[in-house]
């Protein structure tokens, strides 16, 4: 039962994407004019091949001309033309294959509870879960160097959250501060921007200093208000990418604010997710740490201030990045690989999110501050989602 089940899943999900590279390639053609309509696809282990109704004879040149242009559309490496008995055919080199997809770890799981994450697989076949609402785990640290697969994990655990929860009890905070290498804030940006067309967001993903301090003075005040109020719903997880930077940058503003909602966020229903290189104790206090209990360690994480355990930082030292993880905090230490969702599964899994979002007749009135964003205020059905740049785009 589980394998038809997984089978239906791994057929439905091609066909999305299938067509979703269907509508992209159309798109292309359309804007620039091109005589050509495609007629049909199908998918192969390494590719997709559509094949395009267009004049022989000035068609193909043509459409030679808006390779590029296509690749950047489908956010793909490579593409191919060719001519197949008369017919034109589009090859489209498909992504990369995770180890772990993200949407296969949960359509494998039978109930996921309320404000629980998907982390990822366990060497021991366990899939690695985290409740936001467990009061001795409330917060995550994840540590790593370049490549370790940081953001990747943050990423996940961020739409897990989005796609097994509703939005009345679960809302998202994401952080991801401007780098100074180009090529990083590029990649950064890449990995970031498709979050904030979650329904779960509370923002556009914040990344100028100014803003960020706003943001968290901002939630340092909703933390004292729910407090003060006695509630705790819904539950807001912050995402804090590169939270050194973060905290650096900030000074002690932030790091205070950030400090608190460690501190007292859980008993309000607001957590914290950051992600660093190595923690130092100029940034990482032992006081901090002491309220970061649930530790992912990734590649170059070793560090004695970091991992208080001997035979922890032996098995980190074997990390080999790219998701490859081990947690410390639990009763016995757990390597995983962390899940993967890339942009078409993200959109996949957005485009189920909104058609089963209801439309609301009246709004909720709150003399409360509230975060404003622009995407937030358009209606589900006017929203066309499309990719540009390999990201998800509104058009």
């Amino acid at each position: 039962m589980v394998a038809e089940q997984d089978q239906a899943f791994q057929e439905e999900r091609l066909q999305y994407h299938l067509q979703i590279q269907a509508n992209q390639i159309q798109k292309v053609l359309n804007h620039h004019g091109a005589s050509s309509t495609i007629t049909g696809g199908i998918a192969s282990k390494r590719s997709f091949r559509f094949n395009l109704r267009s004049p022989i004879n000035t068609g193909f040149e043509r459409l030679l001309s808006l390779k590029e242009e296509l690749k950047k559309a489908l956010g793909v490496s490579g593409i191919r033309f060719s001519r197949q008995e008369g017919q034109l055919q589009l090859q489209v080199l498909r992504p990369f294959s995770p180890a772990v997809p993200l949407l296969d770890l949960m359509s494998r799981l039978d109930n996921i509870p309320l404000s629980t994450a998907i982390l990822g697989f366990a060497d021991d076949g366990t899939v690695v879960q985290h409740d936001f609402s467990v009061n001795a785990t409330p917060n995550i640290l994840i540590s790593g160097e370049k490549d370790a697969g940081k953001t990747i994990l943050l990423r996940s655990i961020a739409a897990s959250l989005a796609l097994a929860n509703r939005q009345a009890d679960i809302q998202l905070v994401a952080i991801n501060p401007i780098s100074t290498d180009s090529q990083r804030r590029d990649a950064q940006a890449e990995l970031w921007r498709p979050l904030n067309y979650i329904p779960h967001m509370l923002t556009d993903v914040v990344s100028r200093q100014s803003e960020i301090t706003e943001l968290m003075l901002f939630l340092v005040r909703e933390m004292n208000y729910r407090s003060e109020h006695l509630f705790n719903g819904p539950r807001i997880v912050i995402f804090i990418d590169q939270a050194a930077t973060v905290m650096e940058r900030g000074g002690r503003t932030v790091t205070e604010a950030i400090m608190r909602i460690a501190e007292r966020g859980a008993v309000a229903g607001i957590h914290l997710v950051l992600g660093t290189r190595r923690p130092r104790l100029s940034h990482f206090s032992p006081h901090l740490l002491a309220n970061l209990q649930s530790r992912h360690i990734g590649r170059g994480s070793q560090d004695s201030i970091w991992v208080d355990d001997e035979k922890m930082i032996l098995k980190a030292s074997s990390l080999l990045g790219e998701g490859d993880f081990l947690t410390h905090g639990l009763s016995r230490p757990v390597r995983f690989q962390a899940a993967y969702i890339d942009d078409y599964d993200l959109h996949m899994g957005l485009s189920k999110l909104y058609r089963r979002r209801p439309i609301l007749l009246a709004q909720p009135v709150s003399n409360r501050i509230q975060m404003n964003s622009p995407f937030l205020s358009a209606k589900p059905e006017q929203q066309q989602f499309a990719f540009s740049d390999s990201l998800i785009a509104v058009s």
